[in-house]
């Protein structure tokens, strides 16, 4: 077997792919509507507008419980919500959204024709109040206060999921974390799509050491919008531990990523490239099938799954990684299979050796060094014609090579 060739991947697998943070809204605001009774409303036209923000147009329709949730990418400005349906009054709210958070708001749209009630909000608004109180304590860097007003807020509406969720945030960054995770369980059984909960169980369960745990609440975060964010921050610590130095945290990371996120092709590159660099071919070449599973044509996949078959002297997949990168990476054909070709040359691997160079001249036709390895590879096979052809190109494209030299000796040899 050769020698892994496989360590600058790695170096390469970080730089080629920018360290993203996963964008999201600076603001949330997850609204109710209810009527007199304080019962939902479904199928609400909510359409949002700002008079600081010429032309943004945001439209939501409330579901079944009567809800709707709009993100702002902006939370420093003020929007007006505009709430109509056939049969009820048209209610216009100005929400100002809370940056890095979740704001509650509850609209009571009465019946077309009635007027309008001086009796107080449902009581569910009380609790909106409160924590909403509690994610401005929080903004604040107050977690005394925001603790109390989230369990306030589930006190006054044992149905707010989004109240546990605040309270298993406060005892996250408490790095309390089983109870954050008991906290978490509470607000999914309210609500099993709340991303939040989902998000922090599964980090509590990693924090706390339970990975048995942690691994089914993995499956539950797989595929939600929150496993973006879990995925791309282990993927972005992943590269500033393998900068540090750390390559076995820097593996875990990427595990953890690809756990919580399975089509992240960038992370299993990289968790690919370090398995190469440690020698676990098993598991280097299962990355990157996954990889190329999600993306056929990734060039860094490719290429890895190229050298790591190199290395792993498997001839069939280096060959099929090969075909697949003329179309998908022609440079790195260019200036990587031509010394292949050569190795497998001086090891008296003629065909292989001539298939590789042949793969250079679909990507670079005029490449001298690959007519001569075909031309040589031809020779020693017996194929006296195809030899002649090659040969005689090389020495018409780099007259002046060595290469040339012994080409025209063959050539002349023939004569």
């Amino acid at each position: 077997m050769k020698n892994p060739r496989v360590s600058f991947l790695v170096v390469l697998a970080a730089a080629a792919f920018p360290i993203l943070a996963h964008a999201q809204a600076a603001g949330r605001v997850s609204g109710k509507v209810v009527d007199n009774e304080g019962k939902p409303i479904e199928g609400v036209s909510v359409t949002v507008t700002s008079p600081d923000l010429e032309g943004y147009l945001e439209q939501e329709t409330t579901n079944k419980k009567g809800k709707f949730l709009v993100a702002h990418s902006d939370a420093s400005l003020a929007y007006t919500y505009k709430l109509e349906k056939d049969g009820y009054q048209t209610v216009v709210e100005r929400v100002q959204p809370s940056f890095g958070s979740v704001t509650m708001v509850t609209v009571v749209m009465p019946p077309a024709g009635t007027v309008a009630s001086d009796q107080p909000a449902p009581p569910a608004h009380e609790a909106v109040l409160a924590y909403n109180a509690g994610a401005e304590a929080q903004i604040a860097g107050d977690l005394e206060t925001a603790a109390e007003k989230y369990r306030r807020a589930a006190e006054l509406d044992p149905n707010l999921a989004i109240a546990h969720t605040g309270q298993a945030g406060i005892l996250f960054i408490q790095e309390r974390w089983l109870e954050a995770v008991a906290e978490a369980e509470k607000a999914l059984a309210l609500d099993p799509t709340d991303q939040r909960a989902l998000q922090l169980r599964y980090e509590a369960y990693m924090k706390a050491g339970e990975t048995a745990k942690a691994a089914e609440a993995a499956q539950a975060l797989a595929g939600s919008v929150a496993s973006a964010d879990v995925a791309g921050r282990a993927y972005n610590d992943a590269v500033d531990a393998y900068q540090a130095g750390d390559r076995a945290k820097a593996r875990h990371m990427l595990e953890e990523a690809v756990v919580v996120s399975p089509d992240l092709v960038k992370a299993r590159v990289f968790l690919a490239a370090i398995c190469g660099e440690e020698g676990d071919f098993d598991c280097a070449t299962a990355e990157v099938a996954r990889a190329l599973e999600v993306e056929p044509a990734n060039p860094l996949a490719l290429r890895l799954g190229f050298e790591i078959a190199a290395a792993n002297d498997d001839w069939e997949t280096q060959i099929a990684m090969a075909e697949k990168l003329v179309d998908a990476d022609p440079d790195y054909v260019a200036n990587t299979f031509v010394t292949e070709s050569i190795e497998l040359y001086d090891s008296n691997r003629f065909p292989e050796a001539a298939a590789l160079a042949r793969l250079v001249l679909e990507a670079t036709p005029d490449n001298a060094k690959a007519h001569f390895i075909c031309g040589m590879a031809a020779f020693n096979s017996g194929d006296s014609e195809t030899a002649r052809d090659h040969l005689a190109r090389c020495v018409e494209l780099a007259p002046d090579d060595p290469d040339a030299a012994i080409a025209r000796e063959l050539l002349s040899y023939g004569e």
